[in-house]
């Protein structure tokens, strides 16, 4: 029997890819950019594709196989803080979801699963109000009180 043919997989320039892959997360400001660097951890740490069509659609979708430590390594944080940015990822964010192996030394099944058109309709409640001062970088303004005099 003749082996059967893969289709061919259209090869993404891998910085186009990492670019796309931050552009679909939620804006979630500096208080929350660890969001940003974990999900480029772990797509770091895969080996897998993501495809062009989904990326088009706005979808990223990647399983991935990665300790704790490494992640903590990645990310320039303890192994705690690295076990708290997934609970976070998952629980608070909804972008991952993991399956724990018995044999530590194995590291854990993650799974990133997220979409452009899920993350608009969901509100998460995370977001800092816009300001009407038009900042963009979403920093809510205090405000100044006209009345409080400074000295030098």
């Amino acid at each position: 029997m003749p082996p059967t043919k893969k289709p061919e997989i259209e090869r993404l320039n891998p910085k186009l890819v990492a670019r796309r892959i931050m552009a679909l997360l939620p804006k979630t400001g500096a208080r929350n950019s660890y969001v940003q660097t974990t999900i480029q951890a772990l797509h770091n740490h895969s080996n897998g594709f993501l495809l062009k069509p989904d990326l088009d659609a706005g979808r990223v979708h990647f399983t991935v196989n990665v300790s704790y430590s490494q992640l903590a390594e990645y990310c320039g944080c303890d192994f705690e803080t690295a076990k708290w940015r997934c609970r976070q990822l998952r629980d608070k964010w909804k972008l991952i979801t993991w399956s724990t192996n018995n044999n530590p030394k194995l590291g854990n099944d993650f799974i990133v699963d997220y979409s452009a058109n899920r993350l608009a309709q969901s509100d998460s409640g995370n977001r800092l109000p816009q300001s009407d001062s038009g900042n963009e970088d979403g920093l809510v303004d205090i405000g100044v009180d006209p009345d409080f005099e400074t000295t030098s």
